[in-house]
């Protein structure tokens, strides 16, 4: 694709978006992702047969990649763009037939997909979607995010061409490519493998229009002052690590321009970008990020231990990872997306993988949409665990510590952290949706806080939540329920809300006094049977709880280091059920005396050590939390406000509206 060709496509495709967003009188809130046993060792075949719901204006269509050869025909250059008329045209039988065809694993060509769903019917309410099934939405494949080629991770011996690496210097027999000193230029399509160790040197990709596949066969490279791999242009990268092979990328601790880029990561890349393979690759950076795309990043596979001052993965565009194995120390956070200009983007997909993380930041964090379907995170250390403006888990283990808020669905660019705005008022594009998996929160702040509403209907969810009076297991400015899956929560009683409403089972808060951290929680139902049990990680004094095995009527019992009591459930909600904006009884919302976080965004002052007090805008006295990386006077905004005004009712959270961004659409239409 030339660069003329490539630039109408972009504009065409941004015209057909602003078009959608005409026609739609609303867009479904809920990231909501189903996965038909797309496990972690994923083929092509399995991902296409599998179907993932995402919430959405118009799904972007993309062809199928060769999974050999490089050669534009065999890689499905052209994508389905799909004209205004057929955006006009789609109905919404066309979008059921879809749903129900992609979930039997009937394959469609491109064409087909971005006709059945460019004229996709408004999204309904979310309470609409939710009791309607996933079978609403509009379906899209995850080969929408993952083409046949990125999942291969494969590449055709007959069509490679070699690149050695000797120390100081490089040699190459192919046409399309330069060596000068120890930069390597390629500027044509095609395979090379690349083996050997360069001391100093760089991998430029400048080839415009063209997909290039880099393919690591124990490479080593270092750059003392930029990027060891460095897309300058080009259609798509992908670097492929050879089975077997072990390989690393370094850079020497500084950056220095060589171009109007801000070159600031090992791999640095203007394009779209993929990794896979099976084999490893070590990267270390100790003055930047470990993997930057200003475009899509895409992982399938290979084993990465990543060590960089900032970001470990990030992307602008979208991360999207299906396999993998991941090791990554981080200053900032260890996978990041990140889009300041366009509100649709930025959207992290996590369909398998195993993750182990230590970060400075937050341990995964999106302007957007955080979709976590399948895999393994195990987050060690963070200032927060998972945020994102939506989050949507839908399968996988999730374990995970935090300095402050377990799982923080709040909104806007990350900043170093911090969502701006007024994070006490309620925010209808928030929310948090679990509805599979197994989620472990330790957290210092916030268990899982939700600037909008928090949605629970599977899985099993432990929370330890904060010993401090100003946070809570459960913080929401919306409302909160469950309607299926397990959750236990203790933490302090100070700011606790129960959940606002419950369906199918019940749930219940209960005082147990103060109790030490490391004391078991056992709840069992009136025959003795064990329902829910957890080791609180903090001390605590409040515990809430909610099983498919609890009934309103029924009894449960509760032990908790020396307590042990029972609970009659009088109610769907029994005890410190939401009010006052979520918050039970006489306490409200949050503010007045202890008020909780304070104004603003994760924000500009220096660090501090401690907590300090003073006096809001409301007349209240709020807390300020201790400084983390400058981000004092914030993560959650300033009071809570309106107490009352925006308390919601019924077992369905009120979702966003039209206003929402397409948090959810991959955006692959450079592929």
């Amino acid at each position: 694709m030339n660069t003329k060709a490539k630039n109408d496509y972009r504009t065409n495709r941004k015209k057909r978006q602003a078009t959608a967003r005409k026609r739609f009188l609303a867009l479904l809130a809920v990231m909501t992702l189903v996965l038909a046993g797309c496990g972690s060792s994923q083929t092509a075949e399995t991902v296409a047969a599998d179907q993932t719901v995402i919430s959405t204006e118009a799904a972007g269509s993309m062809a199928e990649e060769s999974t050999a050869g490089t050669s534009k025909g065999s890689e499905g250059d052209s994508k389905a763009e799909g004209s205004a008329d057929a955006e006009a045209a789609g109905t919404a039988d066309a979008e059921a037939e879809g749903a129900s065809s992609g979930n039997a694993g009937t394959e469609k060509s491109a064409e087909e997909a971005a006709e059945e769903t460019a004229g996709a019917k408004p999204q309904e309410s979310a309470a609409e979607a939710a009791s309607a099934g996933s079978s609403s939405a509009s379906a899209i494949n995850p080969a929408d995010l993952f083409s046949e080629r990125d999942l291969a991770g494969t590449w055709d011996d007959s069509e490679a061409q070699a690149i050695t690496l000797n120390g100081t210097a490089a040699s190459s027999d192919a046409s399309g490519v330069t060596v000068d000193g120890g930069t390597v230029t390629i500027t044509a399509e095609g395979v090379y493998v690349i083996s050997g160790t360069l001391d100093d040197g760089m991998i430029i990709v400048d080839a415009d229009g063209a997909k290039v596949q880099l393919v690591l066969n124990n490479a080593a490279v270092t750059s003392k002052t930029s990027a060891a791999i460095y897309v300058k242009q080009a259609d798509k990268v992908f670097v492929t690590l050879a089975e077997g092979s072990s390989n690393s990328l370094t850079n020497g601790g500084t950056f220095t321009a060589v171009d109007e880029n801000n070159i600031d990561a090992v791999i640095f890349s203007k394009d779209d970008i993929t990794l896979n393979g099976s084999g490893s690759l070590t990267i270390n950076s100790p003055a930047g990020h470990g993997v930057v795309s200003k475009d899509e990043l895409t992982v399938t596979g290979g084993t990465y231990t990543i060590t960089a001052a900032k970001n470990g993965l990030s992307g602008k565009d979208s991360i999207a990872v299906s396999d993998g194995t991941f090791n990554i120390t981080a200053g900032a956070d260890a996978v990041h997306g990140d889009n300041d200009e366009d509100s649709a983007k930025g959207f992290v997909y996590i369909g398998g993988g195993t993750f182990t993380i230590s970060a400075g930041d937050d341990g995964i964090h999106s302007s957007s949409g955080l979709a976590i379907v399948d895999g393994t995170i195990d987050i060690a250390e963070s200032y927060e665990g998972l945020e994102g403006l939506t989050i949507d888990i839908r399968g996988g283990a999730v374990s995970l510590t935090a300095s402050d808020d377990g799982l923080n669905a709040a909104g806007g660019n990350d900043g170093s952290g911090g969502f701006g705005g007024d994070m006490f008022t309620v925010n209808d594009n928030a929310y948090i949706s679990i509805a599979g998996g197994t989620i472990d929160i330790t957290a210092s702040g916030d268990g899982i806080d939700s600037n909008g509403n928090i949605t629970i209907s599977g899985g099993t969810v432990t929370v330890s939540g904060p010993d401090n009076a100003g946070n809570g297991a459960l913080d929401y400015n919306g409302t909160a329920s469950i309607t299926g899956g397990t959750l236990i929560a203790a933490g302090a009683s100070g700011m606790a809300q129960n959940f606002s409403a419950a369906e199918g089972q019940a749930a219940a808060m209960i005082s147990t006094g103060t109790q030490q951290a490391g004391t078991a929680i056992t709840v069992k139902d009136s025959a003795g049977n064990v329902i829910a049990e957890m080791t609180a990680a903090h001390a605590y004094d409040s515990v809430i709880v909610s099983a498919p095995e609890m009934k309103t009527g029924d009894t449960v019992t509760v032990a908790a280091g020396t307590y042990e009591g029972q609970t009659e459930l009088t109610d769907a909600v029994t005890g410190g059920a939401g009010g006052m904006n979520g918050r039970g009884g006489m306490r409200g919302g949050k503010g007045g005396m202890n008020g909780g976080k304070s104004f603003g965004s994760r924000g500009s002052l220096p660090e501090q050590d401690g907590n300090s007090s003073g006096t809001d805008e409301n007349g209240g006295m709020h807390e300020e939390k201790a400084g983390k990386n400058g981000k004092n006077f914030g993560g959650h905004g300033g009071m809570k406000g309106k107490r009352g005004e925006n308390a919601q009712d019924g077992t369905i959270p009120q979702m966003p509206d039209g206003t929402m961004p397409e948090a959810a659409v991959p955006d692959s239409s450079v592929q």
